[in-house]
């Protein structure tokens, strides 16, 4: 059942206040994921939007952008997924692109390499309108887009790396190959950049693996390797406060092997949570507060797996060890809670909730999506997770709030509805 606000307007009664109305949406929309109450609609794509599509997200909850190379497609998936139409859009012929929804604004950034452009998106008019562009590494805007923007189209550009995400109105990140490494960090509102800053550690041989932010606090954390010979790497992590625009005294190193990069993507994981830093590495858990005293660690024996991941859900740090979802709380320092997956050791594609949803891949066309039982606690060891097989398809997205979850089943865009 959809939620339904008591309130009306011709009730006479004093208002129920927005906490109190945020509490029972969270509760109403939980009841659904745990009882696997769900609306499942499908879209049909017409022949020519079945086409490369370069990025898909969420926006505002009720719609899903696609963007092709000469325009974006507009879904509607308030219920039964539906093309509310086509925006006109200039890409350059690089198909790498990163898209970044502005929280609390229409604007939405779009990074080709190094260029950055920052346009108004208007659903009412299916228009976009370019207020600012940059190039990612430069120290100011240029002062007209449109003409600037044609330029850059136009013009071939040895392809440069950046890593960027958006926090709240701050786009922040690094561009691989500079040396000495630096944090970029411009206001995407402005269009001003407001720092440029070396991180603490001295020398050229360091390079940024990855990094996580908390929209909260804002603060980012930064994984940075340094290669000491071919059979060892030291992993230093920072973490920047955009407030503040400075680094906090936060610092830990650690050492993998070298040789694990030959079999796998990542030897190591780390995820900002809060004001707490989780590491996985060497089949070991590590949590750091931001004094870099470390307040939980635990072992997870067993070979090395491709599908150990962490997530931050809640405040609460997820960690995913073969077929077991475990729940830390940093504020207790103990497992809240054991998920055991049914299928072994299948990697986690997402976990929108820490308590109440995840899924996992079974086979490259086929998802399943875990809802948790009622009733969990830490005091009753591994409980398994009831599954829900939603559809034949592959897992595209999940809106922030896990009212909405996307799939893509042969000529159908799928929206699976919790609310």
């Amino acid at each position: 059942p959809r939620f339904v606000s008591p309130e009306t307007r011709e009730s006479t009664l004093s208002g129920i206040g927005g906490w109190r109305l945020g509490y029972m949406r969270q509760t109403h929309l939980r009841n659904n994921w745990n009882k696997g109450h769900y609306r499942e609609r499908k879209g049909t794509y017409n022949d020519r939007d079945l086409h490369y599509v370069f990025k898909r997200i969420f926006y505002k909850s009720d719609y899903i952008l696609e963007f092709k190379e000469d325009r974006i497609i507009v879904w509607n998936v308030r219920r039964k997924p539906r093309v509310y139409g086509e925006i006109a859009l200039q890409l350059s012929s690089e198909p790498e692109i990163g898209v970044f929804e502005v929280s609390g604004s229409d604007k939405i950034v779009l990074l080709q390499d190094t260029r950055v452009l920052v346009y108004n998106l208007s659903l009412e008019t299916k228009s976009l309108q370019i207020v600012h562009l940059f190039v990612f590494q430069a120290s100011e805007k240029f002062v007209n887009p449109d003409i600037e923007l044609e330029n850059l189209i136009m013009s071939k550009r040895k392809y440069i790396p950046v890593e960027c995400t958006v926090v709240r109105h701050i786009l922040v990140g690094i561009v691989r190959n500079e040396m000495p490494i630096k944090v970029h960090i411009w206001n995407v509102e402005t269009g001003e950049k407001l720092k440029e800053q070396s991180f603490p550690c001295d020398g050229n041989n360091f390079t940024c693996s990855s990094f996580s932010q908390n929209n909260k606090t804002l603060n980012v954390l930064f994984d940075l390797e340094e290669v000491i010979d071919e059979q060892k790497i030291i992993v230093h992590l920072y973490v920047y406060n955009l407030t503040k625009l400075a680094f906090l005294p936060f610092h830990i190193d650690h050492r993998i092997g070298n040789v694990f990069r030959k079999f796998l993507s990542q030897e190591y994981y780390s995820i900002l949570c809060d004001k707490f830093v989780a590491i996985w590495i060497n089949n070991m858990l590590y949590v750091y507060n931001f004094s870099s005293e470390l307040i939980y660690t635990h072992i997870y024996p067993g070979n090395t797996s491709l599908y150990k991941s962490l997530w931050c859900c809640q405040n609460n740090i997820v960690f995913k060890d073969e077929n077991v979802i475990s729940v830390v709380n940093p504020f207790s320092d103990s497992v809240e809670v054991q998920y055991c997956l049914r299928k072994y050791n299948q990697p986690l594609v997402s976990v929108i909730d820490s308590r109440a949803i995840a899924a996992y891949k079974i086979s490259r066309s086929k998802t399943v999506i875990a809802l948790e039982h009622e009733g969990g606690d830490k005091n009753n060891g591994c409980v398994s997770i009831p599954f829900y097989y939603l559809a034949t398809g592959i897992l595209l997205l999940a809106n922030s709030t896990g009212t909405k979850i996307m799939l893509k089943d042969s000529k159908h865009l799928v929206v699976v509805n919790f609310w």
